[in-house]
């Protein structure tokens, strides 16, 4: 080879030491100009944990894709599978970082391999429900980072060996769309809304949270919060002030949770040990660093509800709650009542925002005062087999229901 077609191969700079320590075979690859992704089996969880937390405070980090969450998922991972670190570079500096998990399944008659970004393909693990998902990127660099990600996927040797890519509960999904096209992959998107409330808007407008309400639904939680008064005394909130304190709050939010999903003849997420041992440690790791509130409504010394509360940079989202119903009230909307009252305490609490997370329930539509996208992304490569699958899949959906049932089963 000519001197000048040597100097033309890009020389990979050097993995950052940090992300060495916790892959021993993290190699370098280059994707765009002076951009390079990086992946290597994770051999080292404490070096990841010491990556991550340094990484973060430079970084657009959410409170699903901050090392407090992230770890303790690590923790509960299957040992069925491979977990991945993936790094994107630039000018020898980490500009994203994201853990991959690699697991192979069968879907019908076809054997996949699967990539999945924070999640693993357990039902039990993956019950807690990440949101708000991506790289944990250098603030400005998501798009960029993002786009690195999906092009070292396809390019890097290193890499295992993928059908689908899952992208679970991401907001920026035009972006990730478009690298999708570009790059010649399928995307199968599940969109749902998330409803939120901005409380700092409120703040400047000299509005309470009522006032924004519209009148049918202000007029509604107004007469039950006069029910709840007349009946148990004065509503007021209680924002958890220790762990003892959250650790109390959340067992009496367990067991509300779970007599009312019960009743309706449905298990009730707590009644998943691995999904109650995340959050136990959770709130140890993080209540006195105000990542997690347990917040409680009550009427007098009468508990309405209780909300289980994630807390970054002023947003705070709404994760978990439990309501107690059969109280002596006529117009018994436990959940409305506790939700009201709470806005209003984080507004005067000073809080940015208010995210009911994403869902369609009726209730975050009624009190969530403006609506984002949030998107579940299955990204397939060019296979045959998948092809093949997409279109049964297609075909099925124009059947008429009662033609689909014979079909579910195969």
């Amino acid at each position: 080879m000519s001197a000048a077609g040597k100097a033309s191969i890009p020389v990979p700079p050097a993995v950052a030491p940090l992300a060495s320590a916790v892959c021993r075979d993290l190699a370098l690859h280059p994707v765009n100009p002076g951009i390079w992704f990086g992946i290597g089996t994770v051999d080292d969880v404490g070096a990841l944990a010491r990556l991550w937390t340094a990484f973060e405070p430079e970084a657009d980090a959410t409170p699903f894709t901050a090392w407090s969450w992230l770890g303790n998922w690590v923790a509960m991972l299957p040992r069925s599978g491979q977990l991945y670190l993936g790094v994107v570079q630039e000018q020898g500096a980490i500009t994203a970082l994201g853990l991959l998990w690699s697991s192979s399944c069968w879907r019908r008659v076809i054997r996949l391999n699967r990539l999945q970004l924070h999640e693993c393909g357990v039902p039990e693990i993956d019950s807690l429900c990440i949101e708000c998902n991506g790289l944990l990127a250098r603030r400005g660099a998501r798009v960029e980072a993002t786009a690195a990600l999906l092009q070292g996927l396809l390019r890097h040797p290193g890499v295992p060996r993928w059908d689908e890519l899952a992208l679970p509960g991401f907001d920026a999904a035009g972006d990730v769309r478009a690298h999708a096209a570009r790059l010649r992959l399928t995307v199968d998107e599940r969109v749902v809304p998330s409803y939120f409330v901005d409380l700092a808007a409120l703040r400047d407008a000299g509005k309470t949270y009522l006032e924004a309400l519209c009148s049918k639904t202000r007029r509604k939680i107004k007469g039950a919060m006069r029910e709840y008064e007349q009946r148990y005394g004065n509503i007021k909130c209680e924002l958890s002030r220790d762990v003892a304190e959250a650790e109390a709050f959340m067992a009496e939010l367990m067991v509300l949770h779970q007599e009312n999903w019960v009743a309706r003849g449905q298990p009730g997420v707590f009644a998943n040990p691995r999904f109650v041992d995340f959050h136990r440690r959770l709130i140890r790791d993080l209540h006195e660093r105000g990542g997690v509130r347990l917040l409680r409504v009550r009427a007098g010394g009468q508990t309405i509800g209780l909300l289980y509360l994630l807390m970054r940079d002023g947003i705070v989202s709404f994760y978990q709650s439990g309501y107690q119903f059969g109280l002596e009230v006529r117009h018994e909307i436990p959940g409305l009542v506790a939700i009201a009252a709470a806005l209003e305490c984080l507004r005067e609490q000073g809080c940015a925002s208010f995210e009911f997370l994403a869902g369609r329930q009726q209730y975050k539509s009624e009190l969530g005062l403006g609506c984002r996208e949030r998107s579940w992304l299955v990204l397939q490569r060019p296979r045959l087999a998948l092809r093949v699958e997409r279109a049964v899949r297609q075909w099925r959906r124009r059947l008429p229901e009662r033609w689909r049932r014979p079909f579910a089963a195969g």
